[in-house]
């Protein structure tokens, strides 16, 4: 067995795009020769990955490690007589991982896609400690490093209870994190005895601006009736919601009351209610439910209007 190695990867690099290319020799493989990839792209970007045939007749597939779904709407498959490429466009984190491409009993080609965070200006945690708990800002970067020196793999548990196995290194760069990807994140590998041990647990909490919406824009009520308006609001953490008419805040009085209610099952969530409890003349018009938490402001805008 035979090998030749390309260039080396630096993972700390900041340029957009590496690729280190290895091709191994083996009477294991009915074509006898088995393609050894290594891609780097940044988070963003569009990448290709290539997989040589060399019977133009024989049908290929396409799988991926860890399991998750290869195939989405960003996801691409072009064949040619004498090659078969995989395009990913917009490629994130979670797209990492081995691909391999394969015919009847042969495996033509595999590769390694790494992908690092853009070179932007963004806050950037890394956890390289014992520590069991993160708390970072949606938007942000963060390292999460397993301590451990052979065969590491990461799993994460969702706030639905949900856990998937999602990557297979020491080291997970999650870029630009949003709001789906808190959770549980843990990190197992195998002993002297080829054994997998849990090596540690991470929680990762992701604070983020409110969002606010409403079920009903546009409410109509008639006359001497009361008024019910309503915004969702999903934030972390929590905001405190205030009511505005014509740009004027309103308080609980004996024309207006309002109520706090949760909905669903995230704690992130709840509903804020305003209720006109004798509709007139004067309350028809714009009403304005404005959420604000540590991370900033935002707004929804809900009408009156005559039954």
């Amino acid at each position: 067995m035979a090998h030749l190695n390309g260039s080396i990867l630096h993972p700390g690099s900041y340029q957009s795009i590496y690729t280190t290319l290895f091709i191994l020799l083996s009477t294991s493989i009915s074509t006898g020769v088995h393609f050894f990839y290594h891609k780097t792209v940044e988070a963003g970007s569009n990448v290709t990955l290539t997989c040589p045939i060399f019977d133009g007749l024989v049908p290929v597939v396409w799988s991926r490690f860890p399991n998750a779904s290869l195939m989405s709407d960003r996801t691409t498959i072009r064949r040619s007589e004498d090659v078969s490429e995989l395009q990913v466009r917009n490629a994130n984190w979670m797209d990492a991982g081995i691909y391999r491409c394969q015919g009847d009993n042969s495996l033509f080609a595999t590769t390694r896609l790494t992908v690092t965070c853009k070179t932007i200006q963004r806050r950037q945690h890394a956890v390289l400690t014992k520590s069991t708990e993160l708390v970072i800002q949606q938007g942000d970067d963060v390292q999460l490093d397993c301590n451990a020196v052979f065969n590491a793999n990461w799993r994460r548990k969702t706030s639905r209870g949900v856990e998937e196995h999602i990557y297979s290194a020491r080291q997970l760069n999650i870029c630009n994190v949003q709001t789906t990807d808190a959770g549980v994140y843990s990190c197992s590998a195998d002993d002297d005895q080829r054994l997998e041990q849990l090596v540690r647990n991470i929680r990762l909490i992701v604070e983020y601006v409110p969002a606010v919406n409403s079920p009903w824009p546009q409410v109509r009520q008639a006359l001497n009736y009361s008024s019910h308006l309503e915004c969702v609001i999903d934030a972390f953490p929590t905001a405190s919601v205030v009511w505005f008419k014509d740009d004027e805040p309103l308080n609980d009085t004996s024309r207006y009351q309002q109520s706090m209610q949760t909905r669903g099952t995230a704690a992130t969530t709840f509903a804020s209610t305003l209720v006109v409890l004798r509709t007139d003349y004067s309350d028809y018009g714009n009403y304005t439910c404005r959420a604000v938490n540590a991370l900033g402001i935002s707004a929804f805008t809900l009408q009156l209007g005559r039954k």
